[in-house]
């Protein structure tokens, strides 16, 4: 009778020790897939800047246009994904001078501006932001990135990649990239050796870019 009972209590103990067990390694999932949840970090447009430069024979002229918003996604330390929008009625110059002409009229610098901002370039008017959104990301060895997205500029997008450097300290994160895209693919083509024959009015359809980005978790 005593080994019977034994045996019936070692019976009701498998199973209880089943579900402990179970329970144990659901916490286990549980918490490390809390670990690898992707966080989203919004960026801070203040703290952040784009930077342009564009050439023709001759010379060339460098200025800013801002982030008006955009966020990255990490998950288990890496970056997943992520979009940006820059205000293109932001668009400044920072090279010629804001003094203005002889007879009162536009500085050299308000000129350029103006430029920039017509249906020559970029047509704010009717397209005021652009925008960049990550569709691939690649790590490499030394721990920076291969990024790809569709940058959209005047309504047309094209496929850009480029290298970036990342660094997340808790809830900040900053990254850098110097991307550069090709103005004549997004129907910018004032001047552009796409269309013409201009020697010395040739402009660089090529437009170098120095993002700087500050990103912080809500």
């Amino acid at each position: 009778m005593i080994e019977m009972k034994l045996q019936s209590n070692r019976t009701h103990m498998k199973p209880n020790f089943l579900i402990v067990a179970g329970l144990l390694l659901a916490l286990g999932m549980f918490s490390t897939s809390a670990e690898d949840a992707a966080k989203r970090y919004e960026v801070d447009p203040v703290a952040s800047s784009i930077k342009w430069h564009g050439a023709k024979v001759g010379t060339d002229h460098y200025g800013k246009v801002k982030l008006k918003s955009g966020w990255l996604t990490v998950a288990g330390g890496r970056i997943t994904g992520g979009e940006f929008v820059a205000d293109m009625n932001s668009i400044s110059n920072n090279d010629l001078s804001t003094k203005k002409g002889f007879f009162g009229g536009e500085s050299d610098n308000q000129k350029l501006v103006d430029h920039l901002k017509s249906a020559d370039f970029f047509n704010v008017k009717k397209f005021p932001e652009s925008k960049f959104v990550i569709t691939k990301v690649e790590t490499k060895a030394d721990g920076t990135y291969q990024l790809t997205g569709d940058m959209t500029i005047r309504g047309i997008s094209m496929s850009l990649g480029f290298a970036a450097t990342v660094k997340i300290d808790g809830d900040t994160l900053r990254g850098t990239a110097k991307p550069a895209f090709d103005r004549a693919q997004h129907n910018v083509k004032f001047h552009s050796g796409t269309i013409a024959q201009l020697g010395d009015k040739l402009i660089e359809d090529n437009v170098p870019l120095e993002v700087e980005l500050v990103a912080k978790t809500k």
